[in-house]
C-alpha cells in the first residue's frame, strides 16, 4: 500500500473477527502489486477489539452500527467511501492463497471496459465443511475448468466502482446481494471468473445455528428475486423441497459418502439438506404470505 490515490479499494465487512483479521491484514498487505491500494474495514460494532486492530494495521476504518448491518448496504457504502476505481469485496473469512491474488482478481477489469465485475475461485476444507466444500468446488473450480453456472460472489470479487454507485445492490435482501445484482445485469454485462484469484473459505467449525439463519434468508431471497423481482435463479430452477430430491438424490449422496469410507459426512448428508430444503421452503412460504398482505 502507498500514499497514492488508489486503483483498488479493499472492502471487508465484519464483526467480531479479530482472529481472522490478524491473519488476513498481513496477506493483503503483502499483495504485489503493480498498483496502489487501500484496505477498508467495515466493522459492525466488534467488542473484540477490531477496530483497534484496524488502527494498527494502519488501515481504513468505518463503524456500521449493530442494529444497522445489511451485506447490501455496507458494500454501497464501501463503495462510496472509497477512493479506488475497482472494489474488492472479501470476507473476512477468506485467505488469498498467493501474493499475486490482487492483481489477478482486478486484471480483467483493467484491461477490458466491457468486464464490470469478476470472482475468484474459492476453496473450504471438506473435513469442517463437507456440503459446503462440495459446492465450491462445483461453483468455483480450478484453472482449466468452466464453472457450472455464473456463482458471482461477494466473498471474492471485483468491481468498478464508477458502475457500482450507479446500480448499488438491492437492500431489500439480506442475503444473495452478489447474486441478485449479477441477474439484474448479466444480459448486458460480463461477469469475468478469475480462478488464479484464490482464496480459502475457511471455519472454524460448522454451525448449525448459523446455517439455519443462513437458510431462512436465503428462502426469503429467493421469493424476492424470482416473484418479486421476476428474474430465472440457477438456485432455485427447481422447487425447493423436491421429493425426487429427498427420496432419491440426497440418500444417493449419502450413500456415495459411506461408500467412500466418510461415515460422519454420510450420517450428516440427509439431515442437512432436508432442513435446508424445509427451511427454504418454509421462508420462500412465508414471504410469500406476507407480499400478499402487504399487496392488498
Amino acid at each position: 500500500m502507498t500514499a497514492e490515490r488508489p486503483l483498488v479499494s479493499i472492502i471487508i465487512r465484519a464483526r467480531d473477527e479479530a482472529p481472522a483479521l490478524r491473519r488476513l491484514l498481513p496477506i493483503l498487505q503483502a499483495q504485489q502489486a503493480d498498483f496502489p491500494f487501500e484496505i477498508w474495514l467495515l466493522d459492525n460494532d466488534s467488542q473484540d477489539g477490531s477496530a483497534q486492530l484496524a488502527q494498527d494495521a494502519g488501515i481504513c476504518y468505518h463503524h456500521i452500527p449493530r442494529g444497522a448491518f445489511n451485506y447490501a448496504t455496507a458494500l454501497n457504502d464501501g463503495a462510496a467511501l472509497a477512493r479506488g476505481e475497482y472494489l474488492v469485496s472479501l470476507s473476512a473469512h477468506c485467505f488469498p492463497q498467493d501474493s499475486h491474488w490482487l492483481a489477478a482478481l482486478v486484471q480483467p477489469l483493467r484491461d477490458d471496459p466491457a468486464i464490470v465485475a469478476t470472482y475468484g475461485r474459492q476453496w473450504t476444507n471438506p473435513q469442517i465443511a463437507p456440503f459446503e466444500a462440495m459446492g465450491n468446488d462445483a461453483l468455483f473450480p480450478a484453472a482449466g475448468h468452466r464453472p457450472q453456472i455464473v456463482a458471482f460472489s461477494n466473498a471474492n470479487s471485483a468491481i468498478r466502482r464508477s458502475y457500482l454507485l450507479l446500480h448499488p445492490f438491492n437492500p431489500m435482501v439480506k442475503i444473495l446481494e452478489d447474486h441478485l445484482f449479477y441477474l439484474e445485469l448479466a444480459e448486458e454485462y460480463q461477469f469475468v471468473y478469475v480462478p488464479e484469484a484464490f482464496v480459502h473459505h475457511e471455519h472454524e467449525r460448522f454451525s448449525w445455528r448459523y446455517a439455519l439463519r443462513r437458510w431462512v434468508r436465503e428462502g426469503w431471497a429467493f421469493f424476492f428475486i424470482t416473484r418479486h423481482r421476476g428474474l430465472q435463479s440457477p438456485f432455485a430452477s427447481r422447487p425447493l423441497l423436491s421429493l425426487r430430491e429427498l427420496l432419491l438424490g440426497y440418500p444417493r449422496l449419502a450413500a456415495s459418502f459411506a461408500k467412500r469410507g466418510r461415515a460422519r459426512e454420510a450420517m450428516l448428508t440427509l439431515p442437512f439438506f432436508y432442513l435446508r430444503d424445509l427451511t427454504w421452503a418454509l421462508s420462500f412460504v412465508r414471504a410469500q404470505f406476507q407480499h400478499a398482505l402487504i399487496s392488498r
